[in-house]
């Protein structure tokens, strides 16, 4: 039985148009199927996803993608622990696919998407509103092919990246918006232990 309903502040949102995908990790891309609207992934995220739609769910099946380390424990661990009936996973591709640069029209809103390598994954995709650059979780350390470390070459190039950027704010994936600098000056203290 659900409980009370949420306070409402006075308005409602509106179901989004366009759903952009930020990379391909399960815990952003799973819910792509009951999305309403458009969706937009990069090339390389597209690619992951659509080998995902041809793999089982069975528990028999994530087994072996485990031993066989085309899973990685810590995502097994936290996939069963999100989906109780794994079986019931629907992966599907994207709409749309980009690669490099492209910019949409949101209603008086230019955004511009950008795909990049990232120190998190091959296949990040950088969304700006102008003063607003979301990057999903491409800041973050490397958990398939690096163990949640960061490969220092690749940390280093996306500060660069980010220092080249004219954003004031930054929404990581799992942050709440902050100063672009405040993000850069973060990953420049991890850079610099590394």
């Amino acid at each position: 039985m659900p409980g009370p309903a949420p306070p409402t502040c006075g308005r409602r949102l509106s179901i989004p148009e366009i759903t952009v995908l930020t990379h391909w990790h399960w815990d952003h891309s799973f819910g792509l199927c009951a999305v309403n609207g458009f969706t937009m992934a990069s090339k390389q995220t597209d690619a992951r996803l659509r080998k995902m739609a041809e793999w089982a769910w069975t528990p028999e099946a994530m087994e072996e993608r485990l031993r066989t380390g085309e899973e990685i424990p810590f995502c097994h661990e936290h996939i069963c622990l999100e989906y109780r009936r794994p079986e019931w996973i629907q992966v599907i591709p994207a709409d749309m696919t980009l690669e490099g640069e492209g910019t949409m029209d949101i209603g008086g809103v230019t955004v511009r998407c950008e795909t990049c390598d990232s120190p998190h994954s091959r296949d990040a995709l950088l969304v700006s509103t102008g003063d607003v650059l979301i990057i999903g979780d491409a800041g973050y350390e490397d958990f398939y092919e690096l163990d949640r470390q960061y490969d220092k070459g690749r940390l280093g190039a996306f500060i660069e990246k980010l220092k080249g950027r004219a954003e004031t704010w930054l929404v990581a994936g799992h942050e709440k918006p902050l100063p672009r600098k405040d993000f850069i000056a973060y990953l420049e203290g991890i850079y610099h232990e590394l």
